[in-house]
């Protein structure tokens, strides 16, 4: 339970869950202390470290007979000592949901959270675990109070060597979201928006395997495809903390999501910088989120159907700075005023509800016709 995002998303889960109607026991593979996990401990029954071993960690979880799991891990990315875990059957429902981008086409893995505005119509087929939807954005994060504060404010770009008067596009892409397809799109723009400027940071700090030279080889020669000067675009290491990368983007104007592995927790970071955001519409969970956090909050209109209309209007914003003003004030308002995607305590209610009617219905199948009393 260390301060990274599978624990900020994982936490509205849990915190605010009735007591009186849930018991919560915490099991990690591994605890560091720390404030976070501090927190994450204070709103459970209990914290359990697992041992090393796997097989005494299946026994230790079976031994606590529990009714459901929820598992706030990316068991998808790779192949991890979680991935191992989580195969077994732990619970007498187990579920997943957003740390994992895509399905998990686990048997032992019966049902995937998600949010009504996360998914397309179709959602549930892109699933081997029963879909179970909260309503609105299936992300809700919560840092436990650690939290920077909103300004207007832009710092002076002077000692980033950035001219005032030029616009700046900013992206936090991981490196492994921008594809070819992304980055052509992200070069027409600054082909069209004369002097302009594009700031990434795609490195991010709790990965790692990158082929830092290869991904800047790939750059160059994509910039002198589109007769691009090399210095236009900016690739900067990256910052130590979250809040760091808000000060980091203080110096833009806009932010390109990437698609059509889209971002969401990345889309904070832009929005508390109240940034305007250029995203594009999907047709699955993991390139939706990012349209589905900005419809959430209202921004519907900063949504692309295509990679066309993401370029397009990453240009019309470029070109109207009194409406790139209004947008970052609309975008201030709506990061103060609690919105969904802060509400831990709602999401806790709506979690809940479902965590119930998914007992309930395992409660029925047991005890249904020839199930015995």
């Amino acid at each position: 339970f260390a301060p990274r995002t599978e624990t900020f998303v994982t936490l509205p889960v849990f915190r605010e869950l009735d007591r009186t109607r849930f018991e919560i026991t915490l099991f990690a593979l591994r605890g560091g202390g720390g404030a976070m996990e501090t927190l994450c401990a204070r709103h459970a029954d209990r914290l359990v470290m697992l041992p090393a071993d796997l097989l005494e960690q299946v026994r230790l979880i079976r031994d606590a007979d529990l009714d459901l799991i929820f598992i706030g891990a990316n068991v998808t990315a790779a192949a991890t000592d979680m991935t191992a875990l989580v195969l077994h059957r732990l619970a007498r429902i187990q579920m997943t949901s957003i740390c994992c981008c895509v399905t998990t086409g686990m048997r032992n893995v019966d049902l995937f959270l998600s949010g009504t505005l996360s998914e397309p119509a179709d959602g549930a087929h892109h699933y081997t675990e029963k879909l179970e939807l909260i309503d609105g954005t299936a992300h809700c994060f919560d840092f436990g109070g650690d939290f920077p504060k909103i300004t207007s404010r832009r710092p002076d770009r002077k000692p980033a060597g950035i001219p005032e008067d030029v616009v700046v596009f900013a992206s936090g892409a991981n490196f492994h979201k921008i594809v070819p397809e992304l980055l052509d799109a992200w070069l027409r723009i600054l082909s069209s928006v004369p002097d302009s400027r594009l700031v990434l940071y795609p490195f991010n700090p709790n990965w790692d395997g990158y082929s830092v030279d290869l991904f800047m080889t790939r750059l160059a020669d994509s910039l002198r495809a589109h007769d691009i000067d090399l210095s236009r675009v900016v690739v900067l290491e990256a910052a130590p903390t979250w809040q760091a990368v808000v000060q980091r983007l203080q110096l833009a104007d806009i932010y390109l999501d990437s698609f059509p592995f889209c971002g969401a927790t990345s889309l904070l970071d832009a929005l508390l910088a109240q940034l305007p955001i250029v995203a594009m519409d999907g047709t699955s969970h993991r390139t939706i989120q990012g349209a589905a956090i900005l419809r959430s909050l209202d921004l519907g209109e900063l949504v692309a159907k295509d990679a066309n209309a993401y370029v397009k209007l990453a240009i019309r914003l470029a070109a109207n700075r009194g409406h790139r003003k209004s947008l970052a004030k609309k975008i201030r308002a709506q990061m103060r005023n609690q919105p969904q995607i802060f509400d831990y305590r709602g999401y806790a209610k709506k979690a809940g509800r479902i965590f119930e009617q998914v007992w309930q219905a395992y409660c029925n199948r047991q005890s249904g016709p020839g199930k015995g009393h």
